[in-house]
């Protein structure tokens, strides 16, 4: 498919995206199987490694479901349509938009586990929300 669109390489988007580009097939994945199957499939040549295929291949950070390249191109992406998100402008945001009643709840809430519990109707369980693993370590 990345061909067909004619991508640039996995190695091209790297640099794009503030990353060095790889020299050696263990910067992608520290499994032996993946690094020798793109080894096998690119003839030796990193630099032939196409973008969806590098995207899979690499390893997944700790505390992510998402790989190193893919999480800054997510994350380029959804930072750079935040600010221009109608929602944000001053002629928007006001209480005359949500009513008083639901500008005060925008203004009270603070978390993601607030939107959550409140959209969770009568059930008065507590869960747990964040956007990293939780510390099983911890108490």
């Amino acid at each position: 498919m990345g061909r067909l669109a004619r991508l640039r390489s996995y190695n091209e988007y790297r640099e794009y995206c503030s990353y060095p580009k790889v020299t050696e097939f263990n910067q992608i994945s520290g499994n032996p199987i993946v690094q020798d199957a793109l080894c096998r499939l690119y003839s030796g040549d990193v630099n032939k490694i196409e973008l969806y295929v590098g995207l899979f291949a690499e390893d997944v950070r700790a505390n992510s479901a998402l790989s190193p390249l893919i999480g800054r191109m997510v994350g380029i992406d959804a930072f750079s349509q935040a600010l221009t998100n109608p929602l944000l402008s001053e002629h928007v945001f006001n209480e005359f938009t949500f009513s008083a009643e639901g500008w005060k709840i925008l203004q009270d809430t603070n978390s993601l586990s607030k939107v959550v519990h409140r959209n969770l109707g009568n059930d008065d369980g507590h869960y747990f929300v964040s956007m990293t693993q939780r510390d099983w370590d911890r108490t």
